[in-house]
């Protein structure tokens, strides 16, 4: 009985395994995702407004409860601490922030490179001017 048991689950497992998707398994490993989209490794760093930003590609996002690593709609200026986001954020579900006045995660997540690539060509937006 322990042996059925136990292939059903590595059934459902597998199962499971086969419908995430590419990128990240939408989970973030501290690296930029948009650069990861590019073929770049890029870790991200905590800047000076303590959101984690890619310094190469000014990409931003933020740790958010639940476990998630909600990319901002903002880039970032590049005032970076020293602080790797791999050491810190590993695990946690790649999403997107809905965008309110103060930083919220989907709770969603993105569900394939599509949708996050869709996200970065038509929502992310740079910081105006100064």
């Amino acid at each position: 009985m322990t042996s059925t048991r136990s292939s059903v689950i590595n059934k459902s497992e597998a199962a499971h395994s086969a419908e995430r998707v590419s990128i990240f398994d939408a989970y973030s490993d501290g690296y930029c995702p948009q650069c990861m989209l590019e073929g770049r490794r890029e870790s991200m760093v905590l800047n000076r407004d303590d959101f984690w930003e890619c310094p190469v590609c000014r990409l931003q996002a933020h740790s958010a409860s639940g476990g998630m690593f909600a990319i901002l709609r903002q880039r970032g200026e590049r005032k970076l601490k020293d602080t790797l986001a791999r050491e810190h954020v590993v695990g946690q579900v790649l999403t997107k922030d809905l965008g309110a006045r103060f930083p919220r995660a989907d709770s969603s997540g993105f569900g394939s490179e599509q949708e996050l690539r869709a996200f970065l060509d038509t929502e992310l937006r740079d910081k105006p001017a100064s």
